[in-house]
């Protein structure tokens, strides 16, 4: 390269006037000498066609030093740069700078340029100048930071080493201006506006304007959220322009191919001219799960082409590695299978506990009842059980279910007392999104969720009468009304029906309606209460001793007889759930392995525990006549509080003595503690 360098000595440097003097003067040495004349800072590094653009950009101040080259080292190049040297150093540095007039179209040229130069510096959108060689001589801040770079690093560099899609170039050739396009920069999308620069009608250079779209108002949390998705997906995502250049890759792509950024402004016709991209981009036509073989992993592969209204816009892919989705399908499986035992599982649970098999009971008065039951269980009619609190009156509708056609289908329980009277149509019937405050989403009622299967309507004689109008409805007409809904829903469903009252006395009251009992009642069912059943009671106490150990992890065999009969003689109230809610708590009393009276309530133990309160028949010996000795009769209850209690502690708290005292006497006559 043939250099030359001058230093500009006039007092405002290199000046928009003086720029256009040696532009102007160039021009004609350039002609003259055949000769491609360039310029450049003394701190640049890539050289610039000489221009005003180019000039002005150099900004070259008073006493820096301009650069003067051209690329072959000949006669005429020689005296081209001398000559354009010399013309600087007598027009320009040498001349005298005395004409007021001058300096005032000097002073309104610098003014104005110094307000377009921070006009464009300052502007909230980025501006990329190139000249005719394509080399970038002006560019402001908003592209600076876009771009991550800094001034000196682009300035002469042709823009395609900066911005490597950039179509600015091509906008030298075609002469005109591109508008409202997309151009992804640095992980930014951007719209931008391409045009070219004209002095005379002749192309000087070319300009790009464009902004990162997540500024816009309103497009920012979009294009967020937009990119998390991309950034958080396990697909591999490309999106390529129409002209086939890939604009973006996401990081999952990056990471199975083991690539970066440099991909982004690389051609597909380049990569791979005969892909599955290649190929969409040409047909414009979606191609649909194609499995081949990139770098060694099989890829299941989608393309589908981008239209935003009406306009072809390129094409994005999306590909997922087999070895994942073989890795999750078989998760898949695994979860199926687990999911189905589960299941399985539950409908034998399910099954075990409404069987009518596991109802425990001997009495005549229950298999009466159990009959009807199993008669019951074949049909789909209502069915109305009446019984006292606690007579299993749940269990009893359970069983009617699981032994029913509807066995697979849902159960659902409503307690009809335990729910709020202004919450309950809501509750049965549901309701629509905006139905009332508060309803900001839909919610199906009991009786959609029993679709299909059975709804279990306990406490029944609680319900309002108002409801029981509705529900009186349902069971007609076989639909229902949601709270805000604007048309029924037919629903199929089997009603078991639930009650501790006597309803034919509350319609007499007015507080049952008839229509609805006769509805309700076409089945009925009466389960005695357990104090008519008291021949079942030894198998209820030895069913909740063992369903109770499994559940407190506790070791309890058995009950006392004496104890048993005093159950058998009680008349609980509460029924079977008082049994075992009493079972349950002398489990939790007992220090042996069988309950006595010590561990039940005092309302329930009427007698003492005979084998303490009644002396044995051999106690006192009366068979001479005489009486034995104290320390013989307290030999004698020792031994038989050891051989029933077994332990020291426990004969102790019988005998109401310490233990210490009860191992020193067995000590004393000789009492082996494991009688």
């Amino acid at each position: 390269m043939l250099t030359k360098e001058i230093e500009i000595l006039d007092s405002n440097g290199l000046h928009t006037r003086v720029a256009a003097m040696i532009v102007n003067k160039a021009s004609q040495i350039s002609s003259k000498y055949g000769a491609k004349l360039y310029i450049k800072k003394e701190d640049f590094t890539d050289w610039l066609g000489i221009s005003m653009l180019a000039l002005i950009s150099l900004k070259i101040g008073t006493s820096e030093k301009l650069l003067l080259g051209a690329k072959e080292e000949n006669e005429n190049n020689e005296m081209a740069l001398n000559e354009l040297i010399s013309y600087i150093d007598e027009n320009i540095n040498n001349s005298p700078n005395n004409s007021i007039s001058m300096n005032k179209i000097d002073k309104f040229i610098e003014e104005s340029k110094i307000v377009t130069d921070q006009i464009i510096s300052e502007s909230p959108i980025g501006i990329i100048v190139i000249d005719l060689y394509s080399n970038i001589i002006n560019i402001n801040k908003y592209a600076l930071n876009i771009l991550n770079l800094k001034e000196e690093e682009t300035l002469g560099k042709p823009v395609n080493k900066i911005v490597p899609n950039s179509s600015l170039p091509k906008i030298l050739d075609l002469k005109c201006e591109e508008l409202g396009k997309i151009l992804y920069i640095n992980n930014k999308t951007c719209t931008i506006n391409r045009s070219p620069l004209f002095m005379d009608n002749e192309v000087i250079g070319a300009m790009a304007v464009f902004q990162d779209v997540s500024e816009l108002v309103g497009i920012k949390e979009v294009n967020e959220k937009f990119q998390k998705i991309l950034s958080s997906s396990h697909d591999l995502i490309c999106f390529v322009n129409p002209d086939g250049t890939i604009n973006y890759v996401n990081p999952a792509y990056k990471k199975q191919f083991s690539i970066n950024d440099m991909l982004i402004g690389k051609s597909v016709y380049d990569i791979s001219p005969n892909g599955l991209r290649a190929s969409a981009l040409r047909t414009k036509e979606k191609v649909e799960n194609i499995l081949h073989t990139k770098d060694g992993t099989d890829i299941l592969t989608t393309v589908e082409p981008i239209f935003i209204d009406g306009v072809f816009n390129g094409i994005i892919s999306t590909s997922k590695p087999v070895n994942e989705i073989k890795e999750l399908m078989s998760k898949l499986k695994k979860s199926q299978e687990e999911l189905d035992f589960y299941k399985d599982e539950l409908l034998k649970h399910t099954s075990l506990k409404g069987s009518f098999k596991n109802i425990i009971s001997s009495s005549k008065s229950m298999a009466d009842v159990l009959f009807i039951c199993e008669k019951a269980a074949k049909t789909t009619s209502t069915v109305l059980v009446h019984g006292e609190s606690g007579t299993g009156k749940e269990l009893i509708a359970s069983a009617i279910h699981n032994n029913s056609s509807r066995k697979d289908k849902p159960f659902i329980r409503v307690n009809c007392a335990a729910i709020p009277e202004n919450l309950l149509e809501s509750e049965l019937f549901g309701y629509e999104k905006g139905a009332f405050t508060g309803a900001v989403k839909s919610k199906p009622g009991k009786f959609q969720l029993a679709d299909g299967g059975t709804i279990f309507l306990d406490e029944i004689g609680d319900m309002p009468l108002a409801m029981q109008a509705k529900l009186l409805r349902v069971l007609q007409e076989k639909e229902v009304d949601s709270l805000g809904g604007l048309k029924p829903q037919k629903i199929d469903i089997r009603v078991i029906a639930a009650t501790n009252k006597v309803l034919s006395e509350m319609i007499k009251e007015g507080t049952f309606r008839e229509d609805l009992y006769y509805r309700l009642n076409v089945v009925s069912i009466n389960i005695p209460p357990l104090r008519d059943r008291k021949e079942d009671i030894p198998l209820l106490v030895e069913h909740f001793i063992s369903k109770i150990n499994g559940h407190l992890s506790t070791s309890v065999q058995g009950i006392n007889n004496d104890i048993l009969n005093q159950l058998q003689a009680y008349s609980w109230p509460g029924n079977i759930r008082e049994l075992e809610n009493i079972i349950e708590r002398a489990i939790n009393l007992c220090e042996g392995s069988t309950l006595t009276f010590r561990d039940f309530p005092s309302y329930i133990c009427t007698a003492l525990d005979e084998s303490i309160t009644s002396a044995p028949v051999n106690l006192i010996d009366l068979s001479n006549g005489d009486l034995l000795t104290f320390e013989e009769y307290e030999k004698q209850i020792i031994q038989l509080a050891m051989k029933k209690y077994k332990s020291y502690n426990k004969a102790g708290k019988v005998l109401g003595l310490t233990h210490r005292t009860i191992s020193l006497k067995c000590q004393k006559y000789g009492i082996e503690k494991d009688l």
